[in-house]
C-alpha cells in the first residue's frame, strides 16, 4: 500500500492504537485526520503530527456525527484513501454480510 501522499482517517486517533497508527501514517507521508471524543488529546496529537494532520471531534456511536466528520475530512483534504477504525464499540457481527449488506450503524 502506498502511504506517501495518501489521506488517512483514524477513529480513536487521539490515544492508544489509534494514535500509534496516526504517527506511523504521518511518518510515512500521509495526511492524517484524527477523529476522537477527547478534544484535548486530539488537538495535542494533531499539533504533534504537524500541518498535514487535523483533529475532528466525533463520537463514532452517532451516525450523523460520523457523516459530518467524514465530510469535514473531505473538505479539508479532498478525499479519504485509508480508514483505520480504532474506536467504538458494537455487538459482534460481520462488517459486511455474505450478501454485501453492511452492518447497522445504529445497533446498541
Amino acid at each position: 500500500m502506498r502511504i506517501e501522499g495518501a489521506v488517512a482517517l483514524v477513529t480513536g486517533g487521539a490515544s492508544g492504537l489509534g494514535l500509534g497508527a496516526c504517527r506511523r501514517l504521518a511518518a510515512g507521508g500521509a495526511s492524517v485526520a484524527i477523529m476522537d471524543l477527547n478534544e484535548a488529546a486530539g488537538s495535542a496529537a494533531a499539533g504533534e503530527l504537524g500541518e498535514e494532520a487535523a483533529f475532528i471531534a466525533c463520537d463514532v456511536r452517532e451516525t450523523e456525527g460520523v457523516a459530518g466528520a467524514v465530510a469535514a475530512v473531505t473538505e479539508r483534504f479532498g478525499r479519504v484513501d485509508i480508514l483505520v477504525n480504532a474506536a467504538g464499540v458494537a455487538p459482534p457481527q460481520r462488517v459486511v454480510a455474505r450478501d454485501g449488506t453492511l452492518f447497522d450503524l445504529d445497533l446498541d
